[in-house]
């Protein structure tokens, strides 16, 4: 029973990480493909960085104030990709 709920949650973090970037891929078409992706992952993982960064350094001052930070930043992140989902729709990219 409880493999399986580790296999359904490596599924859904690896469908958090995956998702965004073959979202791009289908949106900007063959063309743009590789340059896109290169792009979304050099942000990611600057992205990533940045985010250990900021958080060691208010680790260092509050464990607390980290953790409220931490929860403010991804329900901020839930809410621009709600509205986002709600304005922008993939359309088909031709082949």
């Amino acid at each position: 029973m409880a493999e399986g709920r580790h296999r359904a949650k490596t599924l859904s973090i690896l469908g958090a990480f995956t998702s965004p970037a073959a979202a791009l891929a289908f949106a900007i078409g063959p063309l743009l493909r590789g340059t896109g992706n290169g792009i979304f992952n050099s942000f990611q993982y600057i992205g990533s960085f940045a985010g250990a960064v900021v958080t060691g350094a208010v680790w260092g001052v509050s464990e607390r104030l980290s953790w409220l930070l931490l929860i403010g930043v991804s329900c901020i992140g839930i809410f621009l990709a709600a509205v986002d989902t709600k304005k922008n729709s993939f359309q088909k990219a031709k082949v």
